[in-house]
């Protein structure tokens, strides 16, 4: 499976892919339930009647299949995947044309994603154990391995495409949609990737090869160990540009006791794909030496207590119908202030009539507000409070519309909602709210 594979999609399904719910592909595959979509396709859960067991099978686009170029570079990389034989690589089974389309069948891995598995944990202030931590990035370092030793470059590794199977804890490389294997060296991948995990040759379009994906791999660990991205920023032309030009952070800026890790991941992360290390292998193998040399340093001193803020909690309000979306952002929030050293309280509501009433008349500090409810709720705020002590607000919107009002400060982020950028504007706006509070005068002219 794939992240596009993994995440409930959202907009219309291909033609052939509508119509695959009601017939199995070659009488063999039976599909079960839509489970993704991205760009090339549609994925579903899938049953093989004829081994019987679950599949993931994605549905090819139709508009790709007209497109001989891409078809004749489809079927080479299908063949390559499945010459793969890693048990931390998803393995890819069977492929052919399916009416005007193509369908990809694949393993099926039934777990979870490792970026809910970080969010998860820095929610509740923990990071992963070390040896826990390496133990799947050496798993994950392999089975990159093996698909580079076949020409491949995956082009998209980041957290969210390694999913953790739950029946056994195993560690698995997913989403093959970018993977290219021109020689070795990739072409015109400038909008492809992710910002947070994205090498500097790969945000500047520039050919990429395998060391590309041991950068990516390094972000994926620093993120493991730390539960932050190595850049963060809301604006994504901003956030590529920072891993072209800026520095990127040690990891014992963020956890002193990792210090000796710091050489590894800052070669991994070299801005010269020449200067990093020259395989995944190469890469976990020194991270574990580094650990080893950890192993042999005395423990360090116990660290200070935390300083309980003396301050009110700073009080925020989530207005969202959707229970898991709420779940997620109270979790992002309530880490992102107490990471911060401030006290929250955070208070839900799901309809109109309970945001009233926990307004009542006292301004939050923060409101996040779901798109479907953003206007009523926006005038709610403007008639139960006075603007000189208006809130933050923060909007979660399918679609933008400006929706500025006197006396609010209102930003928007799109759906489906990315944790790291909800992360980055909740620290920027905790920030003004702290100064707001420090210096009241200020409130309503930043």
């Amino acid at each position: 499976m794939c992240d596009d594979e993994r995440a409930v999609a959202e907009g219309d399904e291909p033609a052939s892919a509508e119509h695959a719910r009601f017939s199995p592909i070659d009488g063999r595959y039976e599909l079960i339930e839509r489970i993704g979509a991205g760009a090339m396709g549609v994925v579903y859960r899938a049953h093989d009647v004829s081994l019987d067991r679950p599949v993931a099978v994605k549905v090819i686009d139709p508009k790709h299949a007209s497109d001989p170029a891409f078809v004749a570079m489809f079927k080479a990389e299908a063949r390559a995947l499945a010459r793969i034989r890693h048990e931390s690589v998803v393995q890819v089974y069977t492929f052919g044309r399916y009416g005007d389309a193509f369908y990809l069948a694949m393993e099926y891995v039934a777990g979870t994603d490792l970026d809910t598995l970080i969010t998860r944990r820095a929610a509740k202030g923990e990071y992963f154990e070390l040896d826990h931590a390496l133990g799947i990035v050496r798993r994950i370092g392999h089975g990159l391995a093996a698909v580079h030793a076949q020409g491949l470059v995956h082009r998209d590794v980041k957290p969210s495409n390694v999913l953790v199977e739950d029946a056994t804890a195993r560690p698995v490389l997913i989403d093959f949609g970018l993977v290219d294997a021109r020689a070795g060296v990739v072409q015109d991948c400038m909008a492809m990737g992710t910002p947070e995990y994205m090498p500097p040759e790969q945000a500047r379009g520039l050919p990429i090869t395998a060391r590309a994906d041991v950068y990516a791999l390094a972000c994926t660990t620093f993120e493991l160990l730390t539960g932050r991205a190595v850049f963060e920023d809301e604006d994504v032309l901003h956030l590529m540009t920072a891993h072209i030009v800026r520095a990127p952070p040690a990891i014992s800026s963020i956890r002193p006791e990792l210090e000796a890790l710091d050489g590894v991941l800052l070669r991994a992360l070299a801005k010269d794909p020449a200067k990093r290390h020259d395989s995944a292998t190469a890469f976990v193998d020194e991270l574990d030496e580094a650990v080893r040399r950890l192993g042999r340093r005395p423990p360090p001193s116990a660290p200070k207590p935390k300083i309980v803020p003396s301050t009110p909690p700073i009080r925020v309000l989530v207005f969202e119908g959707d229970e898991t979306l709420r779940r997620q952002v109270v979790q992002i929030v309530e880490r992102v202030l107490r990471g911060a050293g401030d006290a929250v309280a955070i208070e839900c509501a799901s309809s109109a009539s309970e945001f009233a009433s926990v307004v009542d008349g006292t301004a939050p500090d923060l409101v996040v507000i779901d798109d479907a409810s953003a206007e009523g709720a926006i005038a709610a705020l403007l008639d139960m409070i006075r603007t000189d002590v208006a809130p933050e607000v923060l909007v979660l919107r399918e679609s933008f519309e400006h929706l500025g009002r006197d006396g609010l400060r209102v930003r928007e982020l799109p759906k489906p909602l990315n944790a790291q950028v909800l992360a980055s504007v909740v620290s920027k706006m905790a920030v003004r709210i702290v100064e707001r509070r420090a210096s009241p005068s200020r409130a309503g002219t930043d």
